[in-house]
């Protein structure tokens, strides 16, 4: 909780340092989860001087189809998804008519499921049942919105992927943004990652220190959800929830 705290009262420091005149707290699947989500709020209100505002999962979804729409115009129906540390939020946008939901497939709940490394097919397949009873939850409701023309995703662990794709040794946002993942591509990666070390994942162009215990069931996710899909092609967004904050407190502040 305390590392927390200290991060957010850095990041504080660096906004003001840089300018910003209005400074937006927002909390997510964790703190929605969190037994101890009102004494954390509390805590760093107390300490830092930040109000954290905790958004339903309808509203993080809407905030990221602002932000995605905010970076890329998509022909054609789609469907957008937000694969987080503790939930997914999917977004589809099919035959004009827009639909939301949440489930709580997270790359750090997953984590936990790969316990050494390089995994065996044990740990592998453990966690790939683990997805895919997870993402049962919205099977029939896929059915219903089928077909549609793009699948497109952000957060995180996708712009991570589309990285490790590009090989970057330094993370480039206009790189990342609009760049195309094919599922053979990504069932590469999970083949390749699934033979390494920690370490030697860390060591990786495009993996974000601290991200190297998370990716691997990040890819197993994606993998899944393109399958659930029936999709052969992901796009990346590097815009998403972020952007869709951004725009929501630019709204305020013109209404006054």
């Amino acid at each position: 909780m305390y590392d927390s705290i200290n991060c957010l009262a850095d990041f504080k420091e660096k906004a003001l340092r840089l300018g910003a005149e209005r400074i937006a707290t927002v909390g997510t699947a964790a703190l929605r989860e969190a037994r101890n989500s009102y004494e954390f709020v509390k805590m760093v209100k107390d300490k830092v001087g930040l109000d954290i505002e905790i958004i339903s999962p309808e509203e993080e979804a809407l905030l990221t189809i602002e932000g995605i729409k905010a970076g890329m115009e998509v022909p054609g129906d789609f469907v957008a998804f937000d694969l987080g540390g503790g939930s997914t939020e999917f977004i589809f946008v099919v035959r004009n008519d827009t639909r939301l939901c949440s489930i709580p497939l997270g790359v750090l709940k997953l984590s936990d499921l790969i316990s050494s490394y390089p995994p065996s097919e044990i740990l592998i397949n453990n966690t790939r049942e683990s997805v895919r009873e997870i993402l049962s939850s919205i099977t029939s409701f896929v059915t219903t919105l089928k077909p549609f023309n793009y699948l497109i995703g952000t957060g995180g662990t996708v712009t991570t992927l589309a990285s490790i794709d590009l090989s970057l040794k330094t993370y480039n946002p206009a790189m990342v943004h609009g760049h195309r993942l094919s599922f053979n591509r990504i069932n590469e990666m999970v083949s390749d990652l699934s033979d390494l070390t920690i370490e030697e994942i860390a060591k990786l162009n495009g993996i974000e220190r601290g991200r190297e215990d998370i990716i691997l069931p990040g890819l197993i996710s994606v993998l899944e959800i393109m399958h659930l899909f029936s999709k052969d092609e992901l796009i990346v967004s590097d815009y998403g929830l972020l952007e869709g904050i951004i725009i929501k407190e630019a709204n305020r502040v013109r209404q006054g």
